[in-house]
């Protein structure tokens, strides 16, 4: 069940980040009041945007990989039930009769 609803979930929740007023006022809008500050400090806006846009990256991308890995712990831990339990028996004496071959 958390297997099918996990990508989904994620979007939801980077949706919830980039959209939602609390979380952008800790999020966007703090780095973008950041980086007005030291743009006014500095005088140098193309700098301060940027590094704000590359964290904004950077916490979106860390989100999204590590997702993607827990996807794939999840699929992996899973392979193994998603398996009929006819398929299992007949996988079980496949690896037992290859297991008990003797060598000619």
């Amino acid at each position: 069940m958390f297997r099918t609803t996990l990508p989904p979930l994620t979007n939801e929740f980077i949706i919830l980040i980039k959209a939602n007023p609390a979380l952008s006022v800790i999020t966007l809008v703090e780095l973008t009041l950041t980086a007005q500050i030291v743009m006014n400090l500095t005088f140098r806006p193309m700098e301060a945007f940027t590094a704000a846009a590359i964290l904004f990256f950077c916490l979106l991308f860390t989100l999204s990989n590590a997702t993607r890995y827990l996807e794939y712990r999840i699929k992996r831990a899973s392979r193994w039930h998603s398996i009929t339990p006819l398929s299992q028996i007949i996988l079980m004496c496949l690896r037992v009769a290859i297991c008990q071959r003797s060598p000619s």
